[in-house]
This record gives structure tokens, C-alpha cells and sequence, in this order.
């Protein structure tokens, strides 16, 4: 019992020491929100565009060989939604990948929430028809001296 009090005891210091600094920080104080993805999409999704992109990019989304062969590509329409809203088009860039480029690039230091519209592709779980994303694009943030 008494190894659970200090332990405990031990925790709250270093968590109350562990958050005063006084010096700057160096990392930006803005953490992007973090989505929790639910295991079963692994079944349709090998990967995903999400962390920090350049404004740039396009968002990605690759398939499993399996659903993707059984995807019906002739809906590429209204399958992303975006907050905040995004206008571009959605194509394949292989059998695999879905690509949605948008029309301009990114707003630099946003982020973006993404729905990706799996029930439109094919058939899978009810429960997994809206994939979830999120991303934040690198924040344009530099200074240039000249001596």
C-alpha cells in the first residue's frame, strides 16, 4: 500500500515540475486535434495523407488490393468532404490511390478535417462507411536578415 502512495506522490511531482520552464518554448504551442481511427478500416485503407503537409500536396488515400478491386470507379464525385471546406477534384492516380487536388494551394498553418465517403466505393461496414481524416499544413513562418 505504501509503494502506491509514494508512487502516486512521485507522479504528481514530476507533473507539476515537468510544466514550469522558465525559458521559451521552441515548439509551436498549437497541437493539431487527434482522431482516433477505428482498427476495422484497416480491411479498405492501407494509408492516408495526415500530420503536417506542405500547402501544396494532395490528400492521398490508398486502398487494400482487395477492396480495391472491388471498388466501383465511376464514382469519384462528392466522396471527400473538408472543414474547412476545400474545392478540387477527386481522381485515381492508380489502382490503388485516391488523390483529391485541390483547385488552389492550402491555407498555410490550418487544419483540415477530412471525410472520405467509403460507402460510396463499395461495399463495407456500416459502421466504417465515413473514414476520418485530419492534417495541418506547415505554417509559413520565417524572417530573412540581411547584414
Amino acid at each position: 500500500m505504501n509503494r502506491y502512495i509514494l508512487l502516486a506522490v512521485s507522479l504528481a511531482v514530476i507533473a507539476v515540475s515537468c510544466g514550469r520552464s522558465s525559458e521559451k518554448a521552441t515548439v509551436s504551442k498549437v497541437t493539431p486535434a487527434v482522431t482516433v481511427i477505428d482498427k476495422g478500416f484497416s480491411k479498405y485503407i492501407a494509408a492516408y495523407t495526415t500530420g503536417v503537409i506542405p500547402a501544396g500536396s494532395v490528400i492521398q488515400v490508398v486502398f487494400t488490393p482487395e477492396f480495391a478491386a472491388a471498388i466501383d470507379r465511376g464514382k469519384s464525385q462528392n466522396l471527400f468532404t473538408f472543414t474547412p471546406s476545400l474545392k478540387g477534384k477527386t481522381e485515381w492516380a492508380d489502382d490503388l490511390t485516391l488523390i483529391f487536388r485541390p483547385s488552389k494551394p492550402l491555407a498555410g498553418g490550418t487544419e483540415y478535417g477530412a471525410t472520405l465517403n467509403l460507402g460510396r466505393l463499395g461495399d463495407v461496414e456500416e459502421r466504417l462507411r465515413f473514414f476520418p481524416m485530419n492534417f495541418r499544413t506547415i505554417e509559413k513562418n520565417f524572417t530573412v536578415t540581411v547584414n
